[in-house]
């Protein structure tokens, strides 16, 4: 930013002793960091973004990491469905509140919709790559 002497309406005093273009001096320099500053954390914001978006979030398998916790996802369904909907001629261990309050629905809705789809190749159970329903 360049002053004008031009643009003095010459009211200032010389006996001033340069005050006025000391403060000049300040406001430019006030400018100059203000805009150093700003490129600065530009450029850093930046930056940062470009890396957040060259690492990969979730990685998958690699060699090194942990492998997965064995689970029996099977028992998991068996015991979801012996406390719901109860199995082997036993009462479900959960009533219709609890199911409702669940599932958001009534049971007999539930098993309305079920009764429904089931047959529909959509709902079937297949063998996935890991030979694993």
């Amino acid at each position: 930013m360049e002053m004008d002497a031009s643009a003095d309406d010459g009211s200032g005093s010389s006996s001033d002793d340069g005050r006025g273009q000391a403060e000049g001096f300040a406001h430019e320099l006030l400018a100059v960091v203000i805009g150093a500053r700003s490129l600065i954390l530009m450029r850093r914001h930046r930056r940062n973004a470009a890396q957040r978006a060259r690492r990969r979030r979730f990685v998958g398998s690699v060699a090194g990491r942990r492998p997965n916790c064995p689970r029996d996802f099977d028992q998991g369904m068996r015991g979801i469905m012996r406390d719901y909907f109860g199995m082997d001629g036993q009462p479900p261990v959960y009533g219709e509140e609890t199911f409702e309050h669940r599932f958001r629905v009534p049971r007999s809705v539930f098993m309305r919709i079920y009764k429904a789809i089931r047959d529909r190749p959509f709902w079937r159970q297949s063998i996935n790559a890991t030979g694993r329903p």
